[in-house]
């Protein structure tokens, strides 16, 4: 995967999610692991309805 800086949130959300397995997350945590995307709660929704 590529560095960190070159990814788009959906991309860094996910990497949170599969490193936290099995862990209660706060919403606070997930947006700043998504770089403070503006739109980081659509970037969830997305990957739930594409990744399941």
């Amino acid at each position: 995967m590529p560095s960190k800086k070159n990814c788009g949130s959906k991309a860094l959300i996910l990497d949170y999610f599969l490193a936290n397995i099995g862990k209660v997350l706060e919403a606070r945590a997930i947006q700043k692991a998504s770089g403070y995307a503006t739109e980081w709660a659509c970037r969830i929704r997305e990957l739930r309805n594409e990744e399941g």
